[in-house]
């Protein structure tokens, strides 16, 4: 959360923990219809995406 929603949070019964360089992870996935190849410029940025994140 930004250190500024915190000046109106509401405190009670909750404790505040301070992370230092968290690490976010989530799964990213790519959907196509089955047997439709697609089209030549989605199949280039599928490419860069893999590229990118692999």
């Amino acid at each position: 959360m930004p250190r500024l929603s915190l000046d109106t949070f509401d405190e009670r019964g909750l404790k505040l923990i301070s992370l230092k360089n968290p690490s976010v992870t989530r799964q990213l996935g790519i959907v196509s219809k089955r047997g439709v190849p697609l089209s030549p410029l989605a199949e280039e940025l599928r490419k860069i995406i893999v590229r990118t994140f692999a």
